[in-house]
C-alpha cells in the first residue's frame, strides 16, 4: 500500500507541476489573468521570490458574466491555475508553503453554469488539488495541512457538495459525484491514508472520518434501475491500518462502519432498496464481510476483541441478523435465503464458532455461547422453523438440522464438553434438550412421519441419551 501511495504521489506531483519544469530556469514570479465580458474580477497576490529560488506561477482565466477568482501564494515554487467559463462562478486559492499545486475548473468551454464555488487552502509542502465542476450550484471546499497530500474531485450535474479536510502527510482523497444533490464529507487526520468516493446517482451521501495511520476507505453508490439514489454511507476509522469498503447499488440503502485500534477489515455490499447495515469493530485484526441482496434487510455486526471473523449473507426481503462477538478468535457465519428470517449470533469468550443457514421464510435461529471453544451449527430449510441454542461453559458442541416446516428445537447446555446432535425431517417436530454438567451426550432424530415430540434432560456427568422416532 505504501509503495503504491508513493508512486501515486510522484505521478500527481508530475501532473501538478509539469508546467513549472517547462518554464524558464531563472527565478521569476509569473501571473497571467485573462478576462472577457463584464463584471469579472481577478486578483493574484504572490510573495516575492528570493534570489536563487525557483518560480511562482499563477494563472486565472475567466470567460462569462460575473466570475470572481482570488489566488494568494506564499512560499517557493507554488503553482495555481483557475479556469472559469460560466456565469456567477467564484474560486479562491491560498497556498502557504513550498511546491504546492492547484488546478481547478468550473464549467466547460462555451457553456455557462450558475453559482458555483470552489475554495482551496493548502499549508505545507508538495500538496496538490485538482478539481472540476460541470453543472449548477456545486460547492467544493478543500483544506490540506501537512506535506504531500492530494485531493482530486469532479462534480457533474447540479447541486453537489464536497468538503475535504486533510491534516498530516501523504493522504489522498479522490471524489467523483455524478447527477444531482450528492454530498461528500471527508476528514483525515492521519498519514498514508486514502479515500475513494464514487457516487453516480442523485441524493447520495458519503461521510468519511479517518484518524491515525495508513487507513483506506472506499465508497461506491449507484443505482442502475433508476436515476434516484438516496443512499448513505458513513465510515469512521481510528487507530492504524484499517480497511473499509461500502458498495451500494439501489436506493435508500444505508451503511455505517466504525473501526478502532488496528488492522481491521470491513466490506459491505448492498443491492436493492431500503437495506441497512451497521458494522462496529473494536480490536485488532478483526474481519467482517456483509452482503445484502433484496429489499428492507437489516444487519448488525459488533465485534470487540482480536482476530474475530464475521461472514453475513442475506438474499431476499425483510431479513434480520445480529452478530455480537466479545473476545478473541471467534467466528460467525450467517446466511439467509428467503424472506422474513431472523438470526442472532451472540458469543462471549474465545475461539467460539457459530454457523447458521436459513433457507425459506419466517425462520428463527438464536445462538448464545458464553465460554471458550464452543461450537453451534444450525441449518433450517423450510418455513416457520424455530431453533434456539444456549451453551454456557467450554468446549460444548451443538448441531441442529431442520428440514421442513414449523419445527421447533430448544437446546441448552451448561457445563463443559457436552455434545448434542438433532436432526428433524418433516413438519411440526419438537425437540427439547437440557444438559447441565460435563461430558453429556444427546442425540435426537425424527423422520418425516409425525408430528413427533422428544425431550431429553440430563443433570450430572457423562450421561448419554439417544432418541430416534421413525
Amino acid at each position: 500500500m505504501k509503495n503504491l501511495l508513493f508512486g501515486a504521489m510522484a505521478l500527481l506531483a508530475t501532473v501538478c507541476y509539469a508546467q513549472k519544469s517547462s518554464g524558464p530556469t531563472t527565478p521569476f514570479v509569473a501571473a497571467e489573468i485573462y478576462q472577457t465580458n463584464s463584471f469579472n474580477m481577478a486578483q493574484i497576490d504572490q510573495m516575492e521570490v528570493p534570489t536563487g529560488a525557483a518560480t511562482h506561477y499563477g494563472r486565472i482565466r475567466q470567460k462569462g458574466f460575473s466570475n470572481t477568482a482570488y489566488t494568494k501564494q506564499e512560499g517557493l515554487r507554488d503553482y495555481a491555475v483557475t479556469k472559469q467559463f460560466g456565469l456567477i462562478n467564484n474560486a479562491d486559492v491560498y497556498q502557504f508553503g513550498n511546491d504546492n499545486g492547484v488546478e481547478v475548473q468550473q464549467g466547460r468551454n462555451n457553456s455557462w453554469v450558475l453559482d458555483n464555488n470552489i475554495y482551496v487552502k493548502q499549508t505545507g509542502d508538495d500538496n496538490c488539488v485538482i478539481g472540476k465542476q460541470f453543472g449548477n450550484y456545486n460547492m467544493a471546499t478543500v483544506n490540506q495541512t501537512g506535506n504531500l497530500n492530494y485531493t482530486k474531485f469532479r462534480q457533474n450535474r447540479d447541486s453537489n457538495t464536497l468538503d475535504v479536510a486533510q491534516t498530516g502527510n501523504l493522504n489522498t482523497a479522490d471524489v467523483f459525484q455524478n447527477r444531482n444533490y450528492n454530498q461528500a464529507y471527508i476528514t483525515q487526520q492521519s498519514d498514508f491514508s486514502t479515500v475513494d468516493v464514487d457516487q453516480r446517482e442523485s441524493d447520495d451521501l458519503a461521510i468519511i472520518v479517518q484518524s491515525g495511520l495508513n487507513h483506506s476507505a472506499r465508497v461506491l453508490q449507484d443505482n442502475t434501475s433508476s436515476s434516484s439514489g438516496n443512499n448513505s454511507a458513513i465510515i469512521a476509522q481510528f487507530g492504524d491500518s484499517h480497511f473499509s469498503s461500502v458498495i451500494q447499488k439501489g436506493e435508500f440503502n444505508s451503511a455505517q462502519n466504525t473501526q478502532t485500534i488496528g488492522n481491521n477489515t470491513s466490506t459491505i455490499r448492498q443491492v436493492g432498496g431500503y437495506n441497512s447495515a451497521t458494522v462496529g469493530q473494536n480490536g485488532d485484526s478483526d474481519f467482517s464481510d456483509l452482503k445484502q441482496t433484496g429489499d428492507q434487510n437489516l444487519a448488525t455486526v459488533d465485534q470487540n476483541g482480536d482476530d474475530n471473523t464475521s461472514n453475513l449473507i442475506q438474499n431476499g426481503n425483510q431479513n434480520f441478523t445480529v452478530v455480537d462477538q466479545l473476545g478473541d478468535t471467534n467466528n460467525s457465519y450467517s446466511k439467509q435465503v428467503g424472506n422474513n428470517n431472523l438470526n442472532r449470533n451472540i458469543q462471549t469468550g474465545d475461539q467460539n464458532d457459530v454457523y447458521s443457514l436459513q433457507r425459506g421464510d419466517y425462520n428463527l435461529y438464536e445462538s448464545l455461547q458464553q465460554g471458550d471453544q464452543n461450537y453451534a451449527y444450525s441449518k433450517q430449510i423450510g418455513n416457520n422453523n424455530l431453533n434456539v441454542s444456549r451453551q454456557i461453559g467450554n468446549s460444548n458442541y451443538n448441531r441442529v438440522n431442520q428440514r421442513g416446516d414449523e419445527n421447533i428445537t430448544d437446546v441448552e447446555q451448561n457445563g463443559n464438553f457436552n455434545k448434542n446432535e438433532t436432526l428433524q425431517v418433516g413438519n411440526m417436530h419438537q425437540a427439547y434438550v437440557l444438559q447441565n454438567g460435563d461430558l453429556n451426550c444427546s442425540k435426537i432424530e425424527q423422520t418425516t412421519n409425525g408430528p413427533h415430540l422428544a425431550t431429553v434432560v440430563q443433570l450430572g456427568t457423562s450421561n448419554t441419551a439417544c432418541i430416534i422416532q421413525m
